[in-house]
């Protein structure tokens, strides 16, 4: 396989969300309900992903492919999103052409190519949402927490795939601050501000780390509409399962989320 290289074209396109990246390759979890397949019939991780993005393990068939790669490398992969994983949905394969953005140890991050792949994966809703509730994850080791801005010290970080997250903050019981970021929106809530609802983006900055983007003032507000907070109380409730302190916690935002439509 051909590596191509065009590092000018990558950073012209960096106004396209990014996804995340831990500091140490050590850190990164496997996604469950996806595998990139290989034609020797080999499969390898995927450690995150968004609908522009996406972090693979750099192992086997795909350390081979790299070899001579560099920022802005051309390469291609199919993803294998897997049933039995996904409550039951149907199989489906995706191929992509992507882009690298960073070699790392074990790993490398990648933007999906705009003009081979239309720059984004063409997922169904349901889909989106089965792998969104099956990876949440709390981020709690100490260089996972290094990713967030120093002002979100204190809060509890969930964090799935598509740009997902979390991050609440409780006092005696009670919610006191409150983001999430999911499906083309962000809402942030504090007990003395209030709520703002605004487009989603990319929260990642290769180099910077989580949240870089929210201490800038942000003026263009939208309607979250009817079915966003509805599928987002869903899935929340869905990944709760994973343990009494994620359904506790994700309890919270339900209810907030369930106040707040009935204002």
């Amino acid at each position: 396989m051909q590596i191509q290289n065009n590092t000018d074209q990558l950073h012209s396109r960096r106004k396209s969300p990014r996804v995340s990246l831990v500091f140490d390759s050590r850190f990164l979890r496997p996604l469950s309900g996806v595998k990139v397949l290989w034609e020797d019939r080999s499969q390898s991780h995927v450690f995150d992903m968004s609908l522009t993005g996406i972090v693979l393990e750099k192992t086997g068939v795909l350390k081979e492919i790299l070899v001579k790669a560099k920022p802005g490398s051309l390469f291609s992969i199919k993803l294998k999103f897997e049933a039995q994983d996904l409550g039951g949905l149907p199989e489906e394969r995706l191929s992509l052409d992507l882009r690298v953005v960073e070699l790392g140890t074990g790993y490398v991050s990648a933007m999906i190519d705009s003009i081979a792949s239309e720059g984004r994966m063409k997922l169904t809703q349901n889909l989106k949402d089965a792998f969104v509730v099956k990876n949440f994850n709390l981020q709690s080791s100490p260089e996972e927490m290094l990713r967030l801005h120093p002002d979100f010290s204190g809060l509890q970080w969930y964090h799935s795939a598509f740009d997902t997250n979390v991050l609440l903050r409780l006092e005696q019981g009670e919610l006191k601050d409150l983001l999430i970021e999911y499906d083309t929106l962000f809402l942030k809530y504090n007990a003395d501000k209030g709520v703002q609802i605004q487009k989603s983006f990319a929260m990642a900055d290769l180099g910077h780390g989580y949240s870089q983007l929210w201490l800038q003032q942000q003026n263009q507000k939208v309607a979250m509409g009817a079915s966003w907070p509805e599928r987002l109380s869903r899935i929340l409730e869905q990944a709760g399962q994973a343990s009494p302190k994620m359904a506790a916690d994700f309890q919270h935002v339900r209810n907030f989320m369930t106040a707040l439509r009935d204002v």
